[in-house]
């Protein structure tokens, strides 16, 4: 017998969950990031909440439960290619069913007039299978735009929560996520660390928001080149650096995959990568960089009170600066 994911799209209010409720019948699981938002929509739970959704799937999934339905909004492609990507591990049939408002409900969940509306213009329908798969995010979703050429860095951060991330190397979810968890880490656990490391955790990542693609192949978001994209940032944003610590930050930023890639590289890059002034400052950036061996370690509080840390952080040390 098949296994069948259903994937449902539409904006709130326009009955996703009712006829969630009616697919599951009389055995399946349904699931949204909204069961894990409470009663009041709060944007900046959302990257959480998506990421809960996606654990949720890919654990009934594993167990061949069927029907699955997802009950989402939606609205653009990149939001449901993982829960596709799960289907194909887990070899389930994927059906799309788009479902209209035409009864005039509202968002149970109160979303904003102006939030909708974009929502709606953003909404993606392909009647037409598309060649590519996925074309780059930056493509996808901002057309002919580069924040760091137009956007404050609190823009870039909030883009940065609708970054998506390759889940084995990343089990903390979007881009922000990731950033606030290194940075807030360091504030949190890391004892008297030195300001540019916590300037190049900010950084770091930010070239994700302009290079992360789907990767067909590999099966997996990819960003190649991310580190040089995010000098592009510190250099717009260079004024929220304190000027003693910019030249460590960008070299920090510059060769933080590289120290990943040690075993792979050639004598010589390794000794002259080894013998900077600045090495042990990269291999403890490293340390707190990697999320995919200790995010475990920490309760989800932990987790927690380090973005509350990080975000603290940002409006003390940063925005202050940059407004």
């Amino acid at each position: 017998m098949n296994k069948i994911l259903y994937i449902l799209r539409g904006l709130p209010g326009c009955g996703k969950t009712t006829l969630a409720k009616e697919l599951v019948k009389p055995a399946g699981y349904m699931v949204a990031a909204d069961d894990f938002m409470g009663k009041t929509f709060d944007a900046d739970r959302l990257p959480y909440c998506h990421q809960e959704c996606r654990i949720a799937a890919e654990r009934v999934m594993n167990m061949g439960i069927s029907p699955v339905v997802i009950h989402n909004t939606n609205t653009e492609e990149w939001e449901f290619v993982p829960y596709e990507k799960l289907a194909e591990t887990y070899e389930y049939t994927v059906f799309h069913l788009i479902v209209e408002n035409r009864h005039g409900n509202e968002s149970t969940h109160d979303v904003p007039r102006k939030h909708l509306r974009k929502m709606k213009d953003r909404f993606e329908v392909e009647l037409i299978p598309d060649v590519l798969i996925m074309k780059t995010f930056t493509e996808k979703l901002y057309t002919d735009s580069a924040l760091h050429k137009s956007g404050s860095i609190e823009e870039v951060l909030n883009h940065m929560k609708w970054v998506p991330q390759a889940p084995d190397y990343h089990p903390e979810g979007n881009v922000y996520n990731h950033t606030a968890l290194v940075v807030g880490r360091m504030l949190r656990f890391g004892g008297e660390v030195d300001d540019a490391l916590l300037y190049a955790g900010l950084f770091h990542d930010m070239g994700k928001y302009e290079t992360t693609a789907w990767h067909t192949k590999k099966g997996r978001y990819v960003s190649y080149g991310h580190e040089h994209a995010s000098l592009k940032y510190i250099d717009k944003f260079s004024g929220v650096i304190p000027d003693s610590d910019l030249d460590k930050v960008k070299w920090i930023v510059e060769n933080h995959m590289k120290i990943k890639l040690m075993d792979n590289m050639k004598k010589a890059k390794r000794e002259l990568l080894q013998e900077h002034e600045w090495f042990d400052d990269l291999v403890l950036f490293s340390g707190y960089d990697n999320m995919k061996d200790t995010f475990a370690f920490y309760t989800v509080r932990e987790r927690n009170q380090m973005i509350k840390a990080f975000e603290q952080w940002v409006n003390e040390r940063v925005l202050n600066l940059n407004n």
